[in-house]
């Protein structure tokens, strides 16, 4: 059986939309960790009042990739087992936590809440399948939905995927890139997703950077 799981929610000026996020996952769970990364706006208080068991604020924005693994790193000191990763921008439902969490009883490392990308804006698909393709074709990594920030992960699979702080949006291509190369477990699972009116994550430069870090680490091995 799956032991104790934290939740982490990596959080860039998102006051208005945490709340409902965190009251949804504190409905399986009261272990929740939201990073904070240099909001401008009411987002650390807010994720206060909700009741996440901490609340991490930094006072520089350093991107996504950095904000989930200090939020990792404070899990493993509270003894997690597990470790959820799930955006503060809503769009995805977090009631899906505890099937993600029971398909590692089946021998998974890692699972992730893949969306529904036939509904998802226009750009963003094209963007995805592109790096989809990518993956497939340098990586050998087939994953439906590769940019999905919904993760689950037991704590050894996060000491031995490693990915590059530096590099914000690239962190869910990288987990999976790291994952392959580890020799790790994947599965997915099928979410509902809810997409935003105004997207507060990947822009279209992001999506190439992505794109093209997924080749330049195929070229340096």
């Amino acid at each position: 059986m799956v032991g104790d799981y934290w939740v982490v929610i990596p959080a860039k000026d998102e006051a208005s939309r945490i709340v409902d996020v965190i009251i949804k996952v504190k409905r399986h769970t009261e272990n929740v960790i939201v990073v904070d990364d240099g909001s401008i706006d009411n987002t650390y208080k807010t994720a206060v009042d909700a009741g996440a068991f901490e609340v991490i604020s930094s006072s520089l924005n350093n991107g996504k990739a950095a904000a989930m693994e200090v939020g990792a790193f404070a899990a493993l000191l509270k003894g997690a087992e597990v470790i959820v990763f799930i955006d503060a921008d809503g769009q995805h439902d977090a009631d899906k936590i505890p099937a993600l969490v029971r398909k590692l009883d089946e021998g998974f490392d890692m699972v992730t809440g893949c969306r529904d990308l036939t509904k998802a804006p226009w750009d963003r698909k094209i963007g995805t399948n592109m790096i989809k393709v990518a993956l497939r074709v340098l990586w050998g990594i087939r994953a439906s939905d590769p940019l999905s920030g919904f993760r689950v992960m037991t704590a050894d699979t996060f000491k031995r995927v490693k990915w590059d702080v530096r590099k914000k949006y690239c962190v869910e291509s990288d987990i999976l890139i790291g994952s392959k190369k580890a020799g790790l477990n994947v599965a997915e699972v099928t979410i509902p997703t809810k997409y935003v009116e105004k997207h507060s994550g990947i822009t279209r430069k992001d999506g190439f950077k992505i794109l093209w870090n997924v080749i330049w680490r195929r070229l340096v091995g």
